[in-house]
């Protein structure tokens, strides 16, 4: 079996991730959290707008059906915490603030980190990376100023592209989009737009029959 092929080291990474260490606050109250629950454990961080919140959802609903012995840690506003299921622990979103990315990863100790909507947070990705933890990135769509991005900010997602061990995107534009950009091809698929089914019609059942 052929080992992975490790993405070049990126300046422009490591240059974002030593300005988040210059730049962050104070840590996430890590005594606040509770302990962390014994098995595989998988830390989501959904795209905060309101889709990109429900996509995520749709899925953590699809991955605890199929693997209901699943531990899941969401990042989310605690105005959304009543939305997520029995037993799913909701933290603080950790942004691209280094101290609280570290104190997470320390804390929950993830066994993956799921990524979802259009975001590619650069210190999240690489800190997550350097640490061994496999990422993945769910119902991926980039804005269309990503079609032309300067150079730098170019060479920015490139990096963050490299570094994801898969990625889902919505549909064929985006993923010839970010091949463009360097992501493997072999690490794509197009996924779909991911969004709860609509409620069915009300209807006479007698006429329906």
């Amino acid at each position: 079996m052929r080992s992975p092929v490790r993405p070049k080291a990126s300046l422009l990474l490591w240059s974002r991730m030593a300005l988040a260490r210059l730049v962050s606050g104070v840590p996430l109250p890590v005594p606040g959290w509770r302990a962390r629950p014994e098995g595989e454990l998988v830390w989501l961080v959904p795209d905060e707008s309101p889709d990109g919140f429900g996509a995520a959802l749709m899925v953590l609903r699809r991955m605890l059906k199929m693997r209901p012995d699943l531990q899941v840690v969401v990042s989310a506003p605690e105005g959304l915490g009543p939305q997520l299921p029995d037993g799913v622990l909701r933290i603080d979103p950790a942004g691209e603030n280094l101290s609280n990315i570290r104190s997470a990863l320390r804390h929950w100790q993830p066994d993956a980190v799921v990524l979802s909507g259009a975001q590619l947070p650069p210190t999240l990705i690489g800190e997550t990376f350097e640490a061994g933890v496999p990422l993945l990135s769910i119902d991926m769509t980039l804005p269309e100023a990503a079609l032309n991005p300067g150079f730098t900010q170019r060479r920015l997602m490139r990096a963050a592209l490299s570094r994801l061990s898969r990625i889902s995107v919505r549909d064929a534009a985006s993923m010839a989009l970010i091949g463009r950009l360097g992501a493997d091809p072999a690490h794509v698929e197009v996924g779909g737009l991911m969004s709860e089914p609509p409620e069915p019609l009300r209807c006479s059942e007698a006429e329906r029959a």
